[in-house]
């Protein structure tokens, strides 16, 4: 049944009304595909590190090339922040749907007990 002009209600209205207000949702970070080329090369696996019979020792001693080109490894390394800031933006996000919840079961606690 509608409410006339100029009545109150005894209870909040539902939980949905005042929380749909605060949520918004941040844009996908696009990220780019990679080629088949690209996508080849690191499912390869890895070739041994010691020579047949040879010591860990002798291993560590000589010098391992790495595994990763500069350009490879600068690419990584953009992904990593472009993914560290994207995740450090959902977990704010987070945080902050948090303080919401507890600041509306406050103020509802409140209310329940006047």
């Amino acid at each position: 049944e509608p409410f006339e002009e100029g009545e109150t209600a005894a209870i909040p209205p539902p939980f949905g009304y005042r929380i749909a207000a605060r949520i918004s949702v941040q844009p996908h970070i696009l990220m780019p595909f990679r080629s088949k080329s690209e996508k080849r090369a690191s499912f390869t696996t890895p070739t041994s590190r010691y020579e047949k019979g040879e010591s860990s020792v002798a291993a560590a001693a000589r010098q391992i090339r790495p595994t990763l080109t500069i350009a490879e490894s600068r690419r990584a390394d953009c992904r990593l922040r472009r993914e560290r800031r994207y995740f450090r933006t959902v977990a704010t996000h987070y945080v902050q749907e948090a303080a919401h919840s507890r600041d509306y079961c406050a103020r509802i606690m409140d209310y329940c007990q006047s």
